[in-house]
């Protein structure tokens, strides 16, 4: 783990500890069941009797798919949200929802929460990007998956996106490279997208397209040109070029 990776994980943990504290406000409830056809017994029992943060994301899998429609409501919803997300950030492959959960913040109306409870989100939010630009094998969501995520949450990528280019490490132009080749359609049909993430995918598609993040590109394939991304990074900057 390199200097700059630890610094953003424990930065990530500070943020993960604000949100502990924050939502430590919203006790468990007693009675958590939800609709029959929905709600996991099993887990609902080791809900009730483990401690908030050693639950699995095994526990919380279905609990997390279900929050806010058929299985518990808003204090619920903040009971568990730093386990949540601390699932997000930590174990991403076992915890199928992390999309999904970081969405049903605007069914809470997370924007109508008391300002502390915005902050915390927020650092946690930016914190967890940080940490995804840092470290390219990490546990954690994807970096296209969220940016499409936040996007639905937030007014504005542009902080996010920013931050992005101006993180010159192998790691955060590793995610680039692999967002233009892999993740991201530069030429997509907006038509089968929901109108919300539209707006967002565009949003990220024109600073993909920007001249600010071909020359940051241009600048990697320089440095990095008898590495190993070297070929990556030719053929992300031709695929840019042409756009």
């Amino acid at each position: 783990m390199t200097s700059t990776t630890h610094r953003q994980k424990q930065n990530l943990r500070d943020a993960i500890a604000v949100l502990y504290d924050t939502f430590s406000a919203y006790p468990l409830r007693p009675y958590l069941k939800g609709a029959p056809c929905c709600a996991d017994e099993v887990a609902y029992q080791r809900m009730q009797v483990t401690p908030l943060q050693h639950l699995t994301a095994f526990d919380l899998n279905r609990f997390a798919c279900n929050v806010l429609t058929v299985w518990g409501m808003e204090t619920d919803y903040k009971h568990f949200l730093p386990r949540l997300l601390e699932l997000i950030a930590f174990d991403a492959r076992n915890f199928y929802w992390s999309e999904l959960v970081i969405g049903k913040l605007n069914s809470a109306n997370w924007r109508n929460w008391p300002r502390a409870e915005r902050r915390a989100v927020e650092y946690y939010l930016m914190a967890l990007w940080e940490y995804i630009l840092s470290e390219y094998t990490s546990p954690s969501i994807e970096a296209s998956a969220f940016l499409i995520s936040v996007g639905q949450v937030t007014d504005d990528l542009k902080p996010f996106l920013e931050v992005w280019r101006k993180t010159p490490s192998v790691t955060a132009i590793r995610h680039l490279t692999s967002l233009i080749w892999w993740d991201f359609d530069l030429d997509p049909d907006l038509d089968r997208e929901p109108e919300l993430e539209q707006q967002r995918s565009q949003e990220i598609r024109n600073w993909l397209c920007e001249p600010d993040t071909l020359q940051c590109l241009q600048q990697a394939f320089c440095e990095h040109r008898d590495g190993p991304l070297a070929d990556d990074l030719d053929m992300a900057v031709e695929i840019l070029a042409g756009v």
